[in-house]
């Protein structure tokens, strides 16, 4: 996310710190005059960044997926999908929960500009 956005929020930044709970930097960065709240999306000069917060990017994803699987157990278990990316049989164990065949040749499409660390 970082090469691609600059570094920066893509988009809304008063949504974004919304989603992953930012709220408090937000309103002080808006209430400093050092980002903007009137033009969607802002400019990159005047967007939330990202940069040194990959821990907390981290733990917020770590808490989402916590919640919606204690959810879906508490609910229903049967309609939640989780499979690792390194798992080699993702695909295919992802076509038996949707109720469809992923041809063994099926691979997805790498992201041919990312230049890598």
């Amino acid at each position: 996310m970082l090469s691609h956005s600059n570094g920066c929020v893509i988009g809304d930044n008063r949504v974004h710190a919304k989603i992953y709970r930012r709220e408090n930097e937000f309103f002080e960065l808006l209430d400093g005059g050092e980002i903007d709240d009137t033009d969607r999306p802002s400019t990159p000069d005047r967007m939330m960044k990202l940069q040194s917060y990959a821990e907390h990017y981290k733990n917020i994803y770590l808490r989402n997926t916590r919640e919606a699987s204690e959810f879906f157990s508490m609910h229903e278990p049967s309609a939640l999908f989780l499979a690792r990316l390194e798992d080699p049989d993702k695909w295919t164990k992802l076509g038996e929960f949707l109720g469809t065949v992923v041809p063994a040749t099926y691979n997805v499409h790498l992201n041919s500009s990312d230049s890598g660390p």
